[in-house]
């Protein structure tokens, strides 16, 4: 009676004889029971399993990287603005805060606005309106001047008939305050023997110009606008025509600019005290 052979399943893939009844003489080979795989099969199959989970193994350091990268400028950028609400909500909440203005652009080429035209007594009034305004009143503690990112040690403080607090300006009135030093240097016949700015020498008005620039470039990057502007076909005109007349979201500014005048403290001149900390250079 012939011989059949299976595996037991052991790593060395040993047989052993069995018997069966058989009506064939012989058993075809395709009715074999085939061998484990061979060393090099083996080996194979190990590499792609390894192979596999390296894949993983970097998937999984990337996302985490990732992850861990994203969160900590968000955490970064989110501490940021949280230090900036409290000090608000501290020390002014009675400061319009909230975007919830609507507003449309008026990008015309040529809308009269009352900030432009040629230099005369109202188009200053308009812009020195939220340019000359003194130190916010304002008391804030050494801990909370740190939020600001400044050291309370070398920040200027008033004298004491004024309160003795820290000097603290808003700062949209400085960003006006260069947007307007642009705009009389295109008129500067006119503001040339009335504005102090105009008195330094020509290498301090260029570097005074490229600061308020570089000011500008800042702030317009830091708030980059991303609402989104179509075009138009014009009569007259073989190219698109972009409308500028956008809507926008935006704080009160006329009632932060009341809130800022009600609030300030008139700068007094005074001579800097003795034995103060000083910086080496400006800041």
């Amino acid at each position: 009676m012939p011989q059949s052979y299976f595996a037991l399943g052991d790593a060395e893939a040993r047989y052993s004889p069995h018997q069966i009844e058989s009506t064939d003489d012989e058993y075809d080979d395709k009715n074999e029971l085939e061998p484990w795989p061979t060393a090099t099969v083996r080996g194979t199959l190990v590499f792609k399993r390894i192979a596999l989970v390296g894949v993983f193994i970097i998937y999984t350091i990337v996302v985490f990287v990732v992850g861990y990268v994203s969160t900590t400028l968000g955490i970064s950028r989110g501490k940021a603005v949280s230090d900036l609400s409290y000090l608000q909500e501290k020390y002014f909440p009675s400061l319009p805060q909230t975007y919830d203005k609507s507003i449309t652009f008026n990008g015309t080429l040529d809308y009269p606005s009352e900030f432009r035209g040629a230099p005369s007594p109202d188009v200053d009034r308009a812009w020195n309106r939220s340019i000359d305004l003194g130190a916010v009143n304002v008391s804030l503690s050494d801990e909370d001047m740190k939020l600001l990112g400044v050291d309370p040690d070398t920040s200027v403080k008033l004298p004491l008939e004024d309160g003795g607090i820290y000097r603290l300006h808003f700062e949209f009135s400085h960003q006006l305050h260069c947007l307007n030093f642009l705009r009389m240097w295109t008129y500067r016949d006119y503001y040339q023997e009335t504005q102090e700015e105009f008195s330094d020498t020509p290498a301090m008005q260029r570097m005074h110009i490229d600061h308020c620039i570089e000011m500008l470039r800042q702030f317009l990057m830091c708030h980059a606008d991303t609402n989104l502007v179509s075009a138009n076909w014009v009569a007259g005109r073989e190219k698109p025509y972009p409308n500028f007349n956008t809507k926008h979201t935006c704080r009160d500014f006329d009632a932060i600019v009341d809130w800022a005048w009600d609030h300030q403290i008139p700068i007094k001149p005074s001579p800097k005290p003795v034995g103060v900390h000083e910086l080496p250079l400006p800041p």
